[in-house]
C-alpha cells in the first residue's frame, strides 16, 4: 500500500472516529434516554488533543504511548480536580469513564498515525522540491559570483578558505536497466537522495558556508570559508557520521584548502575529488598533526 493510500485511509477512519465521538450521545441504548452523557470538556480536551497531534506530534519525537499516556493523566486530572461534578467509576459512571478513555484514545492513536504520514509526505515533497532550503544552498552556475568573492576575501586578507566534495555512494544495481521508464526512476531516487543530503547540510552548516549542487554528476560541493584543512577535516568526520546515523547514507568525501593545496577553486575541486574516500577514512596532508575536535567542532555547532 502506497503511503498516499495510507494516508487517505488514516484520514478517513480518524473523520469517523471524531465524528462518531461528537454524536455518540444521541444513541439510545436501553429504555433510558440519554444514557450515554458526555462530559463537555472532555469534547474539548479531545479536539485540543487531536490539534495538538497534528502541529507537534511529529517534532516532538515522542512515541505513541507516552504521547497518548500524558494526555490520559490531563483526563483523569479534569475528571478528578477541575470538573469534579461526576464520580470517575461507580455504576454508570463507571461505563462512562471507559467510553471516554476507549474514544479519546482510539481517536488520538489514529491522529499520531495521520500527523506521522503527512510529516513523511510533507519531508518527500522537500526533497523533490528543495523548497525549504536557504539562500545559500546554490547551483554551481548559478553561484559563481559568490565563489569568485569568497576567492578575493580569501586572497586579501589571507585567510584560509576550504572546498569539500561530497557524492553519496552508489550501490551495486541489483536489476538491469531494460526501458526509459526504470532509468527515469533510477535517477528521480539519486535526485531525490542528494536533495535530502543538502536539506541537511543546509541545517548543520554555518551560515557563511555555500551548498552548491553540481546537477549532472550527482555531487554537492561545500565552500567554507575561514576553514583550513585541519578544520573541514574534522567537520568532514562529524557529518559523514551524523549522515549516516540520521540519513542511513554512506557518502565519499574529499578535502582542499586555499592556499595549500591549490590556489584556485577549479584546482581545489579536482583536488577534493581526488581524495574521494569512505565514510570517516579521510585523506590527511602530509605531516598533519592529530587536532582536538571539540576545539575545530565548536565553529560549526
Amino acid at each position: 500500500m502506497t503511503d498516499m493510500k495510507k494516508m487517505k485511509y488514516s484520514l478517513s477512519i480518524l473523520l469517523f472516529l471524531i465524528g462518531f465521538f461528537l454524536n455518540i450521545e444521541r444513541l439510545d441504548i436501553g429504555p433510558q434516554e440519554d444514557m450515554i452523557n458526555i462530559q463537555s470538556f472532555v469534547y474539548g480536551l479531545t479536539i485540543l488533543a487531536v490539534l495538538t497531534t497534528f502541529l507537534f506530534y511529529s517534532r516532538w519525537n515522542f512515541s505513541v504511548i507516552i504521547f497518548l499516556g500524558g494526555w490520559i493523566v490531563l483526563y483523569l486530572l479534569g475528571k478528578v480536580v477541575v470538573f469534579p461534578t461526576r464520580p470517575l467509576i461507580g455504576g454508570i459512571n463507571t461505563y462512562l469513564t471507559i467510553t471516554e478513555l476507549a474514544m479519546m484514545s482510539l481517536i488520538l492513536v489514529v491522529a499520531c498515525r495521520v500527523s506521522t504520514d503527512l510529516h513523511d509526505l510533507g519531508e518527500t515533497v522537500a526533497n523533490v522540491t528543495l523548497g525549504d532550503v536557504s539562500e545559500r544552498v546554490k547551483r554551481f552556475d548559478k553561484a559563481q559570483n559568490d565563489i569568485k568573492t569568497e576567492f578575493v576575501r580569501s586572497r586579501r586578507y589571507k585567510s584560509p578558505l576550504s572546498v569539500m566534495v561530497l557524492e553519496v555512494q552508489s550501490e551495486a544495481p541489483e536489476i538491469n536497466i531494460k526501458d526509459t521508464a526504470e532509468e527515469i526512476l533510477q535517477m528521480m531516487v539519486k535526485k531525490y537522495t542528494s536533495n535530502k543530503l543538502i536539506r541537511f547540510l543546509d541545517r548543520e552548516l554555518r551560515r557563511t558556508d555555500l551548498v552548491l549542487d553540481l546537477e549532472r554528476d550527482e555531487q554537492i560541493i561545500l565552500l567554507l570559508p575561514e576553514t583550513d584543512f585541519k578544520e573541514s577535516d574534522v567537520l568532514a568526520r562529524r557529518i559523514s557520521s551524523k549522515i549516516s546515523e540520521q540519513l542511513g547514507l554512506d557518502i565519499n568525501c574529499g578535502l582542499a584548502s586555499f592556499p595549500d593545496q591549490a590556489l584556485t577553486f577549479e584546482a581545489l575541486v579536482e583536488q577534493a575529488k581526488h581524495q574521494f574516500s569512505k565514510n570517516t577514512n579521510f585523506i590527511s596532508t602530509p605531516g598533519t598533526e592529530e587536532i582536538e575536535d571539540e576545539a575545530t567542532e565548536s565553529s560549526y555547532s
